[in-house]
């Protein structure tokens, strides 16, 4: 009876898949144009179509499947496969005597060995299918009453054709047919297939980190990506974001995905900041006000005085900018680079422009202006070194001249005297030489939060603090 059951199941499915088959065909067929140069009779006789043809094809599948490959050259390797299956699709199609058609399925981008791998066959202990024992599931009761056959249909056991992933066996899903051999019976939900659904649809929204302030953060690799692929994925991706209550939405953009700003704009992204190799979007997504930080607000530059045993102080004139042919004589000045500490940049600006070896010794006052350069705010510190040389070769490329100049010389410059900031940072460098100001020396030091070393600028008077600065730490 067992035998009997199964073998009228199998028929009955068996009569119904050419049904399934014309529905499954018609929803799966929508984006692929069966005109009649692509089904003449015979399979030799049929057009080939064109690569532009095929790749359109291609793009559209990708964004009605939400396809996204991460791997670099795997888009490539897909469109060969998924071309090649249409091609087999074309060839089929143009036979004729067939009852049913062959169309793009979500599976058209693999192998015939990726897919009997992934989805033929069923999971379970290879042993325990393989021993002699038999089941009595199905064998008829003592006193049984049964008829001579049963239309299942009429019971609602059997379903409408779907995809049931690896529950049961699909056979011919790749090119929009499929035969299920299994009933709604006997197949349920398991939490592995749950799993692996919820893998499935995480599979279709972009990759990202979680950030420290409850957002996500989007780093796209290089790779091309079709702009209309992207917009689809990131509105699904923002969807999922939002159910998670996630908060910014941060996309680094390499200067390679261009064509993929439009797209994030249209979806509410908007400039933060930019680099030479990237442009970084963000979008706040709760309806709250938005607390995402402005993009960094201030530019930091140094002032050098260098001083020698002689009260010496060493001084440049500017090729460029705003001092150039004034004759005016300045400190080394500059801009602290990225990731460079206040007190490194000194020691470097001296050495790019003099040529003269020096050590930091203080921070001896810093001044904050605003609607500087670009619009951003600027801090300017005014630093002490100590020169290590004292031979000068001057930086040809930014320097008209460079010379050890007398204090007071440096001073007595009608423009130094008719500038507040100028004669005020003068008179911190007088006390300073002679005694009456102290400034803020670098102390290195850590933190809780990393073990990166930084740096305290501190006020380091012992008898104001009693330490020994070798062993000042944060916290």
């Amino acid at each position: 009876m067992a035998i009997h059951f199964s073998t009228l199941t199998l028929s009955i499915l068996i009569m119904l898949v050419s049904s399934a088959t014309v529905i499954l065909a018609a929803e799966d067929m929508s984006i692929i144009s069966y005109n009649e140069k692509h089904h003449s009779i015979g399979s030799e006789s049929t057009v080939q179509r064109a690569d532009d043809e095929v790749m359109a094809l291609y793009e559209s599948w990708l964004v009605e499947h939400k396809k996204v490959y991460n791997a670099l050259g795997e888009k490539d390797k897909r469109f060969q496969i998924f071309k090649d299956n249409l091609r087999y699709i074309d060839e089929q199609n143009a036979m004729s005597g067939k009852s049913y058609k062959l169309g793009l399925t979500q599976f058209s981008d693999l192998t015939n060995e990726e897919y009997r791998k992934m989805y033929l066959g069923t999971k379970g202990d290879g042993a325990r299918r393989l021993s002699n024992r038999q089941s009595d599931r199905y064998a008829p009761k003592v006193g049984d009453s049964l008829p001579d056959s049963v239309d299942w249909r009429e019971k609602g056991v059997l379903v409408g054709v779907k995809n049931q992933g690896q529950c049961g066996k699909l056979t011919n899903i790749r090119y929009g047919i499929y035969l299920n051999t299994r009933s709604s019976m006997s197949c349920s939900a398991t939490p592995a297939m749950a799993r692996e659904k919820e893998m499935e649809q995480v599979d279709r929204i972009l990759a990202a980190k979680e950030d420290d302030h409850g957002g996500v953060i989007v780093e796209m690799t290089n790779e091309p990506l079709d702009p209309s692929v992207f917009g689809s994925l990131l509105r699904a991706s923002l969807s999922h974001w939002r159910q998670q209550g996630k908060k910014g939405v941060w996309i680094k953009l390499p200067i390679e995905l261009v064509t993929l700003i439009e797209p994030a704009v249209k979806e509410g992204f908007y400039y933060h900041h930019a680099e030479p190799k990237y442009l970084m979007l963000v979008s706040w997504l709760p309806g709250t006000a938005n607390t995402i930080p402005a993009n960094a607000t201030h530019r930091v530059g140094i002032s050098a005085f260098v001083v020698n045993e002689k009260n010496e102080v060493l001084v440049v004139q500017e090729k460029s900018g705003r001092f150039r042919g004034t004759g005016v004589w300045k400190f080394p000045t500059g801009v602290v680079d990225e990731g460079e500490d206040i007190s490194d940049a000194a020691v470097r600006e001296v050495k790019e422009e003099t040529g003269v070896d020096a050590k930091f010794v203080e921070i001896l006052a810093f001044r904050q202006s605003h609607k500087s350069f670009f619009d951003k705010s600027d801090l300017f510190f005014v630093c002490m070194l100590q020169p290590l040389s004292f031979d000068i070769k001057k930086q040809d490329a930014e320097i008209e001249a460079a010379e050890w100049m007398p204090f007071e010389q440096y001073t007595a410059q009608p423009f130094v005297q008719g500038h507040d900031l100028l004669r005020n940072i003068s008179d911190i460098c007088s006390g300073k030489m002679e005694g009456r100001y102290t400034g803020f020396s670098s102390v290195p030091t850590v933190t809780s939060f990393s073990e990166k070393k930084t740096y305290l600028y501190m006020n380091n008077n012992d008898r104001a603090t009693g330490h020994d600065d070798t062993n000042v730490t944060g916290n």
